[in-house]
C-alpha cells in the first residue's frame, strides 16, 4: 500500500493543464446554479446532468477560441 500513497497527482499528465485557467470558476459557478435547481427539485438529475455537459462544453469552446 505504501507504493500508492507515494504517488503524486501530476495536472500534466492529465490533460488539466491545457484547460484555461478563465474556464473554472464559469464552469463553477453554472454548475453551482444547477445544483442548486436540483436540490430545490426545479429539475431532474438527468436533466441538470445534461445542461452542465452542454454547457460546460460551450463555455470550453469560448474560453479556448479566446487563447
Amino acid at each position: 500500500m505504501e507504493a500508492f500513497y507515494k504517488l503524486k497527482w501530476n495536472p500534466v499528465s492529465t490533460g488539466y493543464s491545457k484547460i484555461p485557467s478563465e474556464f473554472w470558476p464559469k464552469f463553477r459557478d453554472m454548475a453551482t446554479l444547477e445544483i442548486s435547481q436540483l436540490l430545490e427539485g426545479n429539475n431532474s438529475t438527468e436533466a441538470a446532468l445534461k445542461r452542465i455537459e452542454d454547457q460546460g462544453n460551450e463555455l470550453m469552446k469560448l474560453e479556448l477560441q479566446k487563447n
